[in-house]
This record gives C-alpha cells, structure tokens and sequence, in this order.
C-alpha cells in the first residue's frame, strides 16, 4: 500500500464484501484491522460490533457498541439497540437497563 489512506479503503472494500457475503470471520479480522488503524473510527466499531452480533460473541459486540456509543456525538440509536441485545445476552442487567432505557423501552 502506497498510503495508510489507500490500505484503509482496501481494507473496507474488503471487509464490506466479506460481511455481506456472510464470511464473518473473514469480516471479523478485516475490521479488526480497521479497528487497530482507527481506534476513533466508529463505523469501523459498529460494523465489528455486529459482526461480532451475528457470531454470538456477545462480549465483544458489547464492547464495540460501547466504543461507538462513546465516540459518537449523538446517541446511535443502532449500536445502543446492540449494545442492549449483547448486554442481556451476557446478563449484564445494569448496562442492559441502561441502553434499554436509552431506547425508550
């Protein structure tokens, strides 16, 4: 790669193809790449949050919507929807009430 610029898109190209062709563990070690590039990049956490959702790796789609939640200016009403559904899934009841209540439920 001539540019960290350049490797990132490759890299999203990629990770986005690997995702919506259902290869998630190819998606998932994509966009943890993203992820260690960009740490503040939070559509690189939303999209490994639900990754790591659809794997039922429930803690770290927590953490991931966690990241999003903190590096967003505006409540992302998606990764606290995640954030609730890997939060009960774990039986994390007080962060499950918290993002839930977050969400007006």
């Amino acid at each position: 790669m001539d540019t960290p610029g350049e490797e990132i898109r490759e890299l999203q190209q990629r990770a986005g193809a690997a995702y919506e062709s259902g290869r998630l563990d190819e998606a998932k070690q994509l966009y943890g790449r993203l992820v260690e590039l960009r740490p503040d990049g939070d559509a690189f956490h939303f999209r490994l949050a639900l990754v790591h959702k659809y794997l039922r790796e429930w803690p770290q789609a927590l953490a991931h919507n966690l990241r999003v939640l903190e590096l967003s200016d505006e409540r992302d009403e998606g990764a606290g929807w995640n954030a609730g559904i890997a939060a009960t899934a774990i039986g994390d009841w007080m962060q499950a009430r918290r993002q839930w209540g977050d969400c007006g439920i």
